[in-house]
């Protein structure tokens, strides 16, 4: 498994089959894509959130709310934890990563 690229979707994926393969199940039995599932709604539906919020955001013609977007994003690029933990999410770096991604 240390072959697996284990900060992506991929990584998850490959896990789970491995899982059932030790288990002694068929690759494709429903079980393994319902763990799968299991394992990346909380993620997708968060990133899905993010996305839909910047396109609103960046969206905005307003000066005002222009003003307010700037300034917010120029806080989180001077904040250097909170920058990083955007980052290691939006990379896969972070959340229910497969247990290679976290030696």
């Amino acid at each position: 498994s240390s072959d697996v690229c284990s900060s992506d979707l991929a990584g998850v994926l490959a896990e789970e089959i491995l899982k059932a393969d030790r288990r002694g199940l068929e690759i494709y039995h429903d079980s393994v894509l319902a763990r799968y599932q299991r394992r990346r709604v909380g993620e997708n539906q968060l990133m899905m959130t993010a996305v839909r919020g910047f396109k609103e955001l960046f969206g905005q013609t307003d000066l005002f709310l222009r003003w307010l977007r700037g300034t917010g994003m120029s806080l989180v690029n001077q904040s250097g934890p909170v920058k990083q933990q955007i980052v290691a999410h939006a990379m896969g770096l972070s959340g229910d990563l497969p247990d290679a991604a976290r030696r």
